[in-house]
């Protein structure tokens, strides 16, 4: 087996290094050598190793792109495989190319990305200046190349170190106001992962952008943000908290149905969070909601309603429950799921006028079509006893 690998390699590096082939024939070489999995690569003679490596960093200067963005590549994926002497080399190859405002963009963002698969092997000497090349490349023109940036720095999550870090968080912000969306979500996504790292002077400047994202206009960055809103809750000051409120009502009064579904999660996600004098407007948005022409954004709102069922003030929770029992005709399964969860988890504090109806209701989703609404129904009516 070993000499069949071997075979293979060399075949392959001597198809990659035939300048009379195709660009794209060499290219597709270069990536079989990167695809090598461990079990192959740990039968392969140290000298062969150390060939693939070194001609992979010569590859990497080809004057084809296809080819040399091949290369960058496949340099990633054998990070972990890398010799300890040839570390240097491989690192010094990839910044290099992050930081030539020459070079095609898509090697540059191959290089970006090979730098964040390296997070195993980067000795602490290089690491500040991998982070510092990295955040330079953030600002790249191309946004291709930028959200690679991005998500590299996330990746290499433990190489950051205190003395980069402000730079780190500094130029997140600044792209969390990027004008593509792919950057943004991007965006997101580090602040989250790096969440824990983020020096306490610099919190309040992440909570408020990500807050301000939390109504973009690009659904996939809203999404990204109420994902992880939970993280940020108890850091956000409390005169944010408010016109953060406001600020998501308004925007729920949208005619795109995931702008008003994310609304209701953002409300379900905050529940202890939301203050006293800001509570009714809430729910009475979420009641609304709950009545809404798309089932997403009604299930999501009777997700919402029962996520903050605890606080809500008494004088409404006859109100909720009435209009909660009118979803038993809903068209949607998981609406009237929860329309049952959220009843069993009211228990004892469903009105004693409201009961009678309340149990009746229950009985007709025990003998619905589905059976995860009758296991619902069940469920509460035991509840309820």
């Amino acid at each position: 087996m070993s000499i069949d690998i071997e075979h293979w390699v060399q075949g392959e590096l001597l198809e990659a290094k035939t300048t009379a082939r195709a660009p794209p024939v060499r290219a597709i070489s270069i990536r079989n050598l990167g695809n090598l999995d461990s079990r192959l690569y740990n039968i392969i003679p140290q000298d062969l190793k150390d060939e693939i490596i070194t001609q992979l960093i010569e590859f990497s200067k080809d004057g084809n792109a296809i080819v040399k963005r091949s290369a960058c590549m496949s340099l990633g994926k054998l990070g972990n495989f890398i010799p300890n002497d040839k570390i240097s080399s491989v690192i010094n190859r990839l910044t290099t190319i992050c930081t030539d405002e020459n070079e095609q963009y898509t090697v540059v963002a191959s290089s970006v990305l090979s730098l964040g698969r390296l997070e195993t092997v980067i000795p602490q000497t290089n690491s500040a200046d991998v982070i510092r090349t990295l955040v330079t490349t953030c600002r790249y023109k191309k946004e291709e190349v930028r959200e690679s940036a991005v998500r590299a720095l996330r990746k290499l999550k433990r190489i950051i170190t205190p003395e980069t870090i402000n730079d780190v968080v500094n130029v997140l912000i600044e792209l969390s106001g990027d004008n593509a969306w792919i950057v943004k979500e991007s965006t997101v996504n580090s602040l989250n992962v790096l969440w824990d790292l983020i020096p306490e002077d610099l919190r309040v400047d992440v909570v408020n952008r990500l807050l301000e994202l939390c109504t973009d206009s690009d659904w996939v960055v809203r999404r990204s943000v109420i994902q992880n809103l939970d993280r940020i809750l108890d850091v956000i000051p409390e005169d944010m908290i408010n016109e953060f409120i406001n600020g998501l009502l308004e925007f729920s009064r949208t005619t795109d149905f995931r702008g008003k579904r994310d609304v209701a999660w953002a409300m379900g996600k905050m529940r202890d969070n939301i203050p006293e004098d800001s509570m009714n407007g809430v729910v009475e948005r979420l009641l609304e909601l709950v009545k809404d022409g798309h089932w997403r954004v009604r299930r999501l709102s009777s997700w919402a309603i029962g996520r903050i069922r605890t606080v809500i003030p008494h004088e409404y929770r006859g109100v909720v429950i009435e209009n909660i029992l009118e979803l038993r005709n809903d068209s949607d399964t998981k609406v009237k799921s929860i329309l049952a969860w959220i009843i069993g988890n009211m228990g004892d504090e469903i009105p004693e006028n409201m009961r009678g109806d309340t149990i009746h209701v229950l009985s007709l989703l025990e003998e619905d079509e589905y059976e995860e609404v009758r296991t619902s129904a069940k469920w509460a009516l035991g509840e309820l006893d």
